[in-house]
């Protein structure tokens, strides 16, 4: 139900975070830190079970229901010579992999 979920609708993190995977701060009821899948993509939703707003059960006991956070992938606007030839690098591995999906034409 909409009543006993949480919505923070983007979790900001550098793109290499987004290759690799790492921590973000999300704010939850139980906590601030939330692990970042590796490959997650701009965008992506994640569902946090559990993690939403208290929801009253039969007799004493409470369950909660879920949040969901939205993940916004943040570009550089201007890199160093050292980052520029690093992802120069990594561009020409991806289109040297016989299985790259990207490329021309593959949209």
């Amino acid at each position: 139900m909409l009543f006993e979920s949480l919505r923070f609708p983007w979790a900001y993190f550098a793109n290499s975070w987004a290759i690799l995977g790492g921590k973000v701060d999300v704010p939850t009821l139980s906590g601030n830190v939330q692990q970042i899948p590796k490959g997650v993509q701009h965008g992506q939703l994640l569902v946090l079970r559990g993690k939403g707003l208290p929801k009253p059960k039969p007799g004493f006991l409470i369950d909660h229901g879920d949040q969901y956070v939205r993940f916004r992938v943040n570009f550089p606007k201007a890199l160093n010579e050292r980052q520029r030839a690093i992802l120069e690098e990594f561009a020409e591995e991806e289109i040297n992999n016989e299985n790259s999906t990207y490329g021309v034409g593959n949209w």
